[in-house]
């Protein structure tokens, strides 16, 4: 088969990492994948077997609507040389926007996130409404997949989207790569036990939820802090003002974060909202317990094949994570990774392929 995939850049994020994983994994199942980013942005690395085009998007008067030829074209030539598409998947909002009224091949639209919270987030009024229609104009009549069943639920329900076809594909993890990464030295500038968050430091990602409540539980393993963000400076300075600075440990993004994770006694996710928790996933393939606020979507989906108990209740009472994260430096919920073979690569590009 030929397998297109579009998405808006291959910068580093969530949806970029899944988009890769599963053109690696179709190409190593004997399947030929073109990629094509809308912005001329390239940040991670790709396999050098899979070509790679560029539209580079141009802002001119009605942008979108030139785009969409000038897209239109080029997938036409691509397909010229090297065989017509049996189907394309299409990653990210600018994307489906350029996508939408592509209709020579059948197109997959992959919703990555939950638009309700990763979209309208603060909005009201009619700056809402907007925002939203403009999400019911692109998808409407298309063919979707969700990565999880919450992002589906809250792209029907809440967004109203209407769309032709929809069903729920969870993301792809190449287990073997990231337990191989994970054996890699870790380097830590201390050799105490540690809890750990992996993610951005963002406002959803409610770090400043977590640093409250690990200083209420007063356990004795430090908190390492993995990832960058505009919250960064703002979450160092309460960890001085809760007095845990000496014991929270902010190492920044790394490119390999899961020989931190295969170490530490237990992940905690403490998200206002996620699309899917891929982090859960990976943590799990390493056997590392976790912890999780049950947001709003996708943990809860991904923790039925671990424990439930490992959910706090998503209102951000610190008093409840601080229960659980001395709960679990206590007694950690073991992991059965044979659990996490239903998230593998292979399995989860199947269900594209059938």
């Amino acid at each position: 088969m030929h397998i297109g995939m579009v998405i808006d850049h291959l910068g580093v994020g969530g949806a970029e990492r899944v988009a890769l994983t599963l053109a690696e994994t179709f190409l190593n199942q004997g399947h030929t994948v073109t990629i094509v980013t809308i912005d001329n942005v390239k940040t991670i690395e790709i396999d050098q077997r899979i070509p790679l085009f560029s539209l580079d998007f141009e802002k001119r008067l009605n942008k979108y609507v030139y785009n969409r030829k000038k897209m239109h074209t080029l997938l036409d030539a691509i397909q010229t040389e090297s065989g017509a598409f049996d189907f394309i998947l299409v990653h990210l909002y600018k994307a489906s926007r350029v996508m939408q009224h592509y209709n020579k091949v059948q197109c997959f639209h992959i919703m990555h996130n939950t638009q309700s919270k990763s979209a309208l987030k603060e909005k009201k009024g009619f700056s809402r409404w907007l925002v939203k229609r403009k999400i019911q104009n692109v998808y409407n009549g298309l063919d979707i997949i969700c990565v999880s069943k919450g992002v589906e639920t809250d792209l029907l329900d809440v967004m109203q989207v209407k769309p032709r076809s929809i069903r729920v594909i969870c993301n792809p993890f190449d287990i073997a790569s990231i337990r191989r990464k994970a054996e890699e030295p870790c380097d830590l500038p201390f050799y105490d036990e540690y809890i750990i968050f992996v993610g951005r430091l963002t406002k959803e990602k409610r770090v400043d939820y977590l640093l409250n409540a690990y200083a209420k539980s007063s356990i004795d393993e430090k908190l390492l802090i993995v990832g960058d963000g505009s919250e960064s400076e703002s979450l160092k300075l309460l960890a001085k003002t809760l007095k845990i600075d000496q014991k929270v440990v902010f190492i920044g993004a790394v490119s390999n974060p899961y020989k931190y994770i295969k170490g530490a006694k237990f992940l905690v996710l403490c998200s206002l909202y996620e699309g899917f928790g891929n982090v859960l996933v990976e943590a799990l393939i390493l056997q590392t317990p976790v912890v999780s606020t049950n947001c709003q979507s996708g943990p809860k989906e991904i923790l039925k094949h671990y424990t439930l108990d490992a959910l706090v209740d998503d209102n951000f009472d610190n008093e409840a994570l601080a229960k659980k994260i001395k709960r679990w430096s206590n007694t950690p919920a073991p992991v059965d990774a044979e659990n996490m073979e239903i998230f593998s690569a292979t399995h989860v590009a199947q269900q594209y392929i059938g």
